[in-house]
């Protein structure tokens, strides 16, 4: 998306046409641009789409905000090789869009937070593709709410599993909470200790039973960036015990 402005301001600057005919052209081509594979979201012509990260509302409480900087690294480096398609592609992202024009994922909080915290990452450019959408406008507020979590697409507890209610969701990605537990379960993830399955919230579920394991042990973090590594050979020990047996993704 920055990359057209771009190169539309490079046109502008080195061709013959005047003002009113240059914007007359530049809108042709950014609604022919938009009707292409890289459309806007909001005109449901084709996916993937891609919407304004600012128009994203999460669906759970809490980040791992000790995973963010890797995701912010990684689209920072995306970003630098112009390769922002490549590599929201792979992240085959859901939403679904509300009657009020907002789009709710169940999933990539911690990408799109790394997006949307970024400050290298100019704020034209802080769009996040979707692969695929459901259009609910034609639900009202209330019925919205009880689609999203009669799905199973929202995560109403917050970073200490406390549960709260659909309204009380953060409505902006700086209002989320950082949960340690969230952090720890993913690099307990990353070291092998359970498997990666495709079953929603997945971190969250094992960082529930992290936090009670660690609390029963008299261990409680304060915040994800509280030296989580010097536990892990206990989360691994956790995570293989009979005790988890039941959690999606044991026993890897």
């Amino acid at each position: 998306m920055g990359t057209f402005f771009r190169n539309m301001a490079l046109l502008r600057q080195y061709s013959g046409y005047g003002t009113i005919s240059f914007m007359l052209i530049t809108l042709l081509l950014y609604f022919s641009y938009l009707a292409s594979a890289n459309s806007h979201c909001d005109l449901n012509m084709t996916m993937p789409c891609w919407v304004e990260a600012s128009r994203i509302r999460p669906t759970q409480f809490a980040l791992g905000m000790g995973t963010v900087p890797d995701n912010i690294a990684k689209l920072e480096k995306a970003y630098a090789k112009e390769k922002m398609y490549d590599f929201w592609i792979k992240k085959n992202l859901n939403a679904v869009r509300s009657h009020e024009g907002w789009y709710y994922i169940s999933d990539g909080h911690h990408t799109v937070a790394g997006l949307i915290y970024s400050q290298q990452i100019p704020l034209a450019a802080k769009y996040v593709m979707f692969t695929s959408l459901e259009q609910m406008e034609y639900l009202s507020t209330e019925d919205f709410k009880r689609y999203l979590i009669q799905s199973n697409k929202t995560f109403l507890y917050d970073n200490l599993f406390n549960l709260r209610t659909f309204e009380e969701l953060p409505t902006d990605f700086y209002q989320m909470q950082d949960s340690a537990y969230r952090t720890f379960s993913e690099l307990v993830l990353d070291n092998e200790g359970y498997c990666k399955v495709p079953v929603l919230y997945l971190e969250f579920i094992w960082a529930h039973y992290f936090m009670n394991q660690l609390n029963r042990r008299g261990i409680y973090f304060r915040n994800s960036f509280d030296n989580l590594e010097s536990y892990l050979d206990l989360g691994l020990q956790l995570a293989r015990d009979q005790a988890a047996s039941q959690l999606p993704g044991y026993g890897c």
